[in-house]
């Protein structure tokens, strides 16, 4: 009997994938070649006026990165430019010819070190070898994390008494935060001490800045690793697409996630390393949850890993809203009945689990969410001066830098499959996600209080932007589809070297 009911709801939500095949997956057969060129003639022009130094966004109230020509001499940007396009060509090719599993595993594990490769090839470019990105870790205020993980309280201890640490003069970025992001940097410090001496150890005293031996320690091992691990989203994203693509399109997102300038360029930020991260983990277990008609324990799992995500970091927060949006996308094509019935349930579980793991917090380390996120945001909000006049101003600012900073090609085609397939008879799995995704960095916008940098604090919505964009290639089979992922990739490298080039992350 329960197999059967679970046929019936597979091929209802079949229906609303709009799959002829019965696997729920989207089957479409539409060209994204006009969005793809309208868009590329508007990375051209933004090119073009980055290249001669004329500002464009740049004027705009509150932007947050100036020009900051010749951070990337033009041979070294050249050569990388040249390199990146050859790799990510090839990368095209695997991903659109995968044919297995197994194949698709390998191919996964192949993109991460591409990833790894080009992420470390655009800071080496610039001449200043590991230099260029160790400063990252001690040129930064985010250096102040790395500093008291190693001359700070143990990490017991840290715990237990995080709300008088941070207000202390020495932690104006802390005092933002909870206490799981600066609890991260004690455990890399931890692995970089154990690591490190049979690696690379020299003397603190090599390094300018260095405060003792473990934080040169735990730099070093930031330095070459930390791009690493922020390719380990790529992990969740693909088990994530699975819900939303057919087996043969699933590494699609993943391919265009590393071609996206802000995870590429915004290094050795937790916001890069490891926020995605936390994002797609979130999602994929809600969409296994929400996929299964007893996911009990998925929606356990989920519960517990959205607390650990607030916990790491406020601004997480709007994960949650999103994760409704895409329980809500999956189980469209149930019964009204079946659909409440599942969509209740997993809500429930899913709030318990995160206030089981509150309450734990607060029983063995006395953490109180509710006045972490009082005193962060009121550091915030005195940080950037925030003012109820700046919230429309900044609501535009933040829009147009997110999309600057992602590039015209995926936020066209992002928009067009959120606006086309959110709604109406066209609508599918992938453009509901889009549409809940839009909304939700529409409600950031404003009511948010962040002026400008947010290329940096909204990187955990990229990876179902990704998503949403790999959609709009969906019924392109074989080399167009080719052609599509090899031109969107191109543009974007582009893109992306000009901005390290002509601006940068600083």
């Amino acid at each position: 009997m329960h197999r059967v009911i679970a046929t019936k709801e597979k091929a209802l939500v079949a229906a609303i994938h709009g799959s002829s095949d019965g696997s729920g997956r989207v089957a479409r057969h539409r060209s994204p070649t006009l969005l793809l060129a309208a868009a590329s003639l508007a990375t051209a022009g933004l090119g073009l006026a980055l290249w001669a130094e004329i500002p464009i966004v740049q004027s705009l109230w509150g932007w947050f990165w100036p020009l900051h020509p010749n951070a990337l001499p033009a041979a070294a940007a050249l050569g990388i430019a040249a390199l990146s396009l050859f790799a990510f060509a090839g990368a095209a090719w695997v991903v659109t010819n995968t044919s297995s599993s197994r194949t698709r595993g390998r191919a996964l594990f192949l993109l991460i070190g591409l990833g790894f490769a080009y992420h470390h090839g655009l800071a080496l470019a610039t001449g200043r070898g590991l230099g260029e990105m160790r400063d990252r870790m001690l040129q930064t205020g985010h250096a102040e994390f790395a500093v008291t993980a190693c001359r700070g309280p143990d990490a017991f201890t840290l715990l237990g008494t995080y709300e008088e640490l941070v207000r202390g003069s020495d932690q104006k970025f802390a005092r933002s935060k909870p206490p799981g992001h600066l609890l991260i940097y004690y455990a890399a410090a931890a692995l970089a001490d154990r690591v490190m001496p049979f690696v690379h150890d020299p003397p603190p005293e090599s390094v300018p800045g260095i405060v003792n031996r473990c934080h040169l320690r735990l730099v070093n091992l930031a330095t070459v690793a930390f791009p690493l691990v922020a390719l380990l989203v790529l992990l969740p994203l693909t088990w994530l697409s699975r819900f939303f693509l057919a087996p043969e399109h699933t590494l699609r997102p993943a391919l265009i996630y590393m071609t996206m300038p802000a995870p590429a360029l915004v290094q050795l930020h937790l916001d890069q390393v490891l926020y995605p991260t936390l994002a797609a983990s979130f999602c994929a277990l809600v969409a296994k949850a929400a996929s299964k008609p007893n996911g009990l324990g998925w929606w356990t799992l989920a519960g517990v890993s959205m607390w650990v995500a607030s916990f790491v970091s406020f601004s997480l927060l709007p994960v949650l809203p999103l994760g409704i949006g895409i329980s809500v996308a999956l189980t469209a094509g149930l019964t009204p009945e079946r659909r409440w019935r599942r969509l209740s349930v997993g809500a429930s579980v899913l709030a318990g689990a995160m206030l089981c793991s509150g309450a734990v917090a607060y029983w063995t380390i006395h953490y109180d969410p509710w006045a972490a996120y009082v005193r962060a945001m009121s550091n915030h909000v005195a940080w950037k001066g925030w003012e109820d006049w700046m919230r429309w101003p900044a609501a535009f600012l933040n829009t147009v830098e997110l999309a600057y900073w992602l590039g015209p090609v995926p936020v066209v085609l992002f928009a067009s499959e959120a606006l086309r397939s959110g709604s109406g008879s066209a609508r599918t799995a992938t453009g509901m996600l889009g549409a809940w995704t839009l909304a939700m960095i529409g409600l950031t916008a404003v009511l948010g209080r962040t002026i400008g940098e947010v290329a940096r604090l909204w990187l955990f919505f990229t990876p179902s932007i990704v998503l949403v964009v790999a959609a709009t290639l969906t019924g392109l089979p074989g080399a167009p589809a080719r052609r599509a992922l090899t031109a969107l990739a191109s543009i974007q490298v582009l893109w992306t070297v000009s901005l390290k080039a002509m601006q940068d992350f600083r």
